[in-house]
C-alpha cells in the first residue's frame, strides 16, 4: 500500500526566541518518533541552533535541514533552506547582510545580497508574512505573481516553492486556492507546512505567554501576534496529509526537498 511522507520544513525552535516554544531535542526525538526522516530547522534571521540540531538529528537517525526565516529589507518573511554546505555558507551569509543592513533588532535581508546569495538554497514563499501570501491576502495577484516570477527566475523553477499553511485561520481556504491556483498558472510547486512553533497542541498556552512577553503584552489584551488558535505544533504525517488531501503534491514536495 501506498502511503505518503510527510516532512516539517517550517519549525521554529527557542533560538527563534521568545517565539519557539520546545526544545530543540523534544523536536527532533518527536519527528523522528513520528517516522519522519528529516526535519528542518529555520529560526528567525539566525543559524544558532547548528550545531546542537545537527549532532540531535544525526543521533536520533534523521536527516537535518539548516534553514532560517529570513525577514527581508521590505519587512516580509522568506523561508530559506541550505541544500548542502555551499547553501549553508550562503545563508550565513544573507543573514550577517540582514543584521549589516538593519540591527540586532530590526534586520533586513537587502535584495542586493539576496541576488548574490542565493545559490544552492531552495526557497519557501512563506507564511502570512511573506510577500506574495500578503499581497494574495490583499487581492493583488498581479504584484504576487511578480514576485514569485522573481524568485522562479533567481533560483529556478526546481528550488521556489509556493508555501501552503492549513492553519484554520480566516481566509486561510481562500488563500491557500489562490496560491495553488498561481503555482498552476506559473508551472511552479507547491509545499505543506504547518509553520511550527510548539511541540504539542497543548503547549500554546506557552507560546501564547511568551508572545505576550516578547510583545510586552498581558494575557488579557489583544495583540496581532498572539495566534488565535493552537495549531502550530508538530503534526503528524497522518494529520498532515489529511490537511492536504486536496493537495498531495504539497507533501510530496516535503520529500522531495
Amino acid at each position: 500500500v501506498f502511503t505518503l511522507s510527510f516532512i516539517h520544513l517550517h519549525v521554529h525552535s527557542p533560538f527563534s526566541f521568545l517565539d519557539g516554544a520546545s526544545s530543540l531535542a523534544d523536536l527532533v526525538n518527536q519527528a523522528a518518533a513520528m517516522g519522519q526522516s528529516a526535519l528542518a530547522i529555520t529560526d528567525h534571521n539566525s543559524l544558532s541552533s547548528a550545531v546542537q540540531f545537527h549532532k540531535l538529528a544525526l543521533a536520533a537517525g534523521i536527516s537535518p535541514i539548516q534553514g532560517a526565516e529570513l525577514t527581508l529589507a521590505n519587512g516580509h518573511h522568506l523561508i530559506a533552506l541550505s541544500q548542502n554546505p555551499k547553501g549553508y555558507g550562503n545563508l550565513c551569509k544573507l543573514i550577517t547582510s540582514a543584521y549589516n543592513a538593519g540591527n540586532r533588532f530590526n534586520p533586513g535581508v537587502p535584495q542586493e545580497a539576496l541576488i548574490k546569495c542565493c545559490g544552492d538554497l531552495i526557497f519557501l514563499s512563506g507564511c502570512r508574512k511573506g510577500e506574495i501570501p500578503a499581497l494574495l491576502l490583499k487581492g493583488e495577484r498581479e504584484s504576487a505573481k511578480e514576485i514569485a516570477l522573481f524568485y522562479q527566475d533567481l533560483v529556478g523553477p526546481d528550488n521556489f516553492y509556493l508555501e501552503l499553511t492549513h492553519d484554520f485561520l480566516p481566509f486561510t481556504t481562500k488563500l491557500n486556492k489562490a496560491l495553488i491556483q498561481l503555482a498552476s498558472e506559473l508551472d511552479l510547486p507547491v509545499v505543506a507546512t504547518n509553520n511550527v512553533h510548539y511541540l504539542h497542541k497543548e503547549d500554546f498556552p506557552l507560546h501564547d505567554t511568551l508572545t505576550c512577553i516578547r510583545t510586552l503584552t498581558t494575557v488579557t489584551d489583544v495583540h496581532r501576534e498572539r495566534r488565535l488558535n493552537a495549531e502550530n505544533y508538530l503534526k503528524s504525517t497522518t494529520e498532515m496529509v489529511k490537511l492536504f488531501a486536496h493537495c498531495p503534491q504539497a507533501i510530496t514536495a516535503t520529500k522531495a526537498i
